[in-house]
């Protein structure tokens, strides 16, 4: 549970190579802005709030659990697993929806995106957290909304402020400023599916 998460902490090591600047935690009003999407998917779907089934694949120290559970949302997956490899593997948790703020790092966000817009992953919805920039890239457009078949058409959630991301304790501590230790250096928006 979540004594067993803030316990582990961000020192104990990832089974996974990380970046230390992709681990901030999404800050609890960006659930509280998707909570009315996640409620009407509860009423489409005929299941509470505790019983709808949430998949965040990629795990930073473990706060979404707890921001999520504080809006009503009991069944959240979350754990310190390498992602891809369960996905490669097809071991994927039983999930009605995933929501995520994946890292920024790399080709996380492609690699995400493929993931959610393949056949294996089906119609079920999806709520990304991802830089505004996003939308602009190839990979995005060719997984979306360019695609020649069956073309995706996301939606946008865009917060009234921006997001300040927290770094797990020990992280990101020896930053220049303030912002850069404790945020993102990209605005963030929600992209929404399903």
């Amino acid at each position: 549970g979540d004594q067993a998460e803030r316990k582990a902490g961000p020192t104990e090591p990832f089974p996974y190579d990380v970046n230390p600047d992709d681990h901030c935690e999404t800050p609890p009003e960006a659930y509280r802005d998707v909570d009315p999407l996640l409620s009407d998917l509860c009423r489409r779907l005929g299941k509470s709030k505790s019983e709808l089934r949430i998949y965040d694949p990629y795990y930073c120290d473990g706060s979404v659990r707890r921001h999520l559970a504080d809006i009503g949302y009991g069944d959240v997956h979350n754990e310190r697993v390498d992602c891809y490899r369960v996905w490669e593997e097809g071991r994927e948790p039983e999930f009605d929806v995933l929501v995520t703020n994946p890292p920024y790092s790399d080709d996380h966000i492609e690699k995400l995106m493929r993931y959610v817009t393949s056949p294996s992953f089906g119609d079920r919805p999806w709520l990304l957290l991802m830089p505004q920039w996003v939308h602009k890239k190839d990979y995005y457009e060719g997984t979306t909304t360019g695609r020649p078949v069956r073309p995706l058409r996301p939606f946008y959630a865009v917060p009234r402020r921006r997001y300040v991301y927290l770094p797990p304790r020990g992280l990101r501590e020896k930053r220049d400023s303030d912002t850069h230790r404790k945020s993102s250096p990209f605005v963030s928006m929600w992209y929404c599916w399903g």
